[in-house]
């Protein structure tokens, strides 16, 4: 099953975010290095975080907003 389509980027209204989350930060750990962290939430938020330099980003995707970003290995 298809979460994302890229045509009309939506997500199909039966989607479990916990389920998008982990599988976007298996994906980021596995091919660009650990320590990402991913927030999937619908409405409004607010946030304060500490990340690498130009490891940081978030998007909108139908009612959905990503947060993503990625500290230094310890």
């Amino acid at each position: 099953m298809m979460l994302l389509t890229n045509g009309n980027r939506e997500i199909s209204p039966d989607v479990d975010e916990k389920k998008i989350a982990s599988k976007l930060k298996i994906f980021l750990d596995t091919d660009y290095g650990r320590m990402w962290h991913i927030v999937v939430v619908a409405g409004s938020f607010w946030m304060n975080y500490s990340h690498d330099e130009k490891y940081s980003f978030h998007f909108k995707v139908g009612k959905y907003i990503f947060l993503i970003w990625r500290t230094p290995n310890v």
